[in-house]
């Protein structure tokens, strides 16, 4: 008996199949980046931050994972019952895989899972997009802590409203939360009013002009972190109220 030829795919199932595709891709995307887990073999736990990665992880990390922790611990935003996952992308690809090519170090998706882009771990350092390393303040330890706040703000406001914010309220309370210095009021105020370049996030890359209006609403204004973060609020209008103020010491 002959076996008969299966019949050729049709025009139209084809053009179906080939519609479907970018949503199943999609689909696929977003439940790796929900649970990376698989992708990464190598895992160290300090508290409720866990820490996953695709190379070995240096002793020196534990030091690191534990600043990180103590610094974020102290907004009323972090939550010891919630555990955090932090991942350790390493190569370049594997960042850009997971974070669809975002351009810093740096991403919490709406997942609230924290990716860093390639890091000297036992060094403390972490690597820009065009491959140099990030210096000064902008340790590895501030890098997990800066994206730590957002999973944390983000798990407890919700993802839409946290998204509504206005970028100095999201950048500027991840830094700080997340830099390692009491940040003075009075000298960084003079440093914006004469146009130190450090206060220019476009061409800086730093968010030392948000923490800065952070700090004045926090410390000067005594306004609560969660009062910060309720609502979106007006840069421009802020930024006056702080050039006017007195007494910043």
């Amino acid at each position: 008996m002959k076996s008969q030829a299966k019949p050729a795919l049709s025009a139209r199932r084809l053009l179906v199949r080939l519609a479907l595709l970018p949503a199943v891709t999609s689909a696929a995307w977003l439940l790796l980046t929900y649970h990376p887990q698989p992708l990464f073999r190598y895992e160290l736990q300090r508290g409720n931050i866990v820490v996953h990665a695709r190379d070995p992880i240096p002793d020196e990390a534990r030091a690191i994972v534990d600043d990180a922790l103590q610094r974020i611990a102290r907004s009323p935003f972090y939550d010891p019952a919630q555990r955090y996952h932090v991942f350790l992308t390493g190569r370049t690809a594997w960042y850009g895989l997971l974070t669809g090519n975002a351009p810093g170090s740096g991403l919490t998706n709406c997942w609230a899972n924290v990716f860093i882009r390639r890091a000297d771990v036992a060094s403390n350092r972490v690597f820009a997009a065009d491959g140099r390393v990030k210096g000064g303040e902008r340790t590895l330890t501030y890098h997990l802590a800066h994206e730590l706040t957002h999973a944390m703000t983000l798990r407890r406001l919700g993802w839409l409203h946290w998204h509504a914010l206005a970028a100095f309220q999201k950048e500027g309370y991840a830094d700080y939360v997340g830099m390692s210095h009491t940040i003075d009021l009075s000298a960084e105020r003079a440093a914006l009013m004469r146009g130190d370049p450090r206060m220019n996030v476009t061409s800086s890359g730093l968010y030392a002009r948000y923490e800065l209006l952070v700090a004045y609403l926090l410390k000067y204004r005594q306004m609560s972190p969660e009062r910060l973060l309720a609502a979106p609020l007006q840069r421009a209008r802020i930024e006056a109220d702080l050039r006017a103020a007195v007494d910043l010491d």
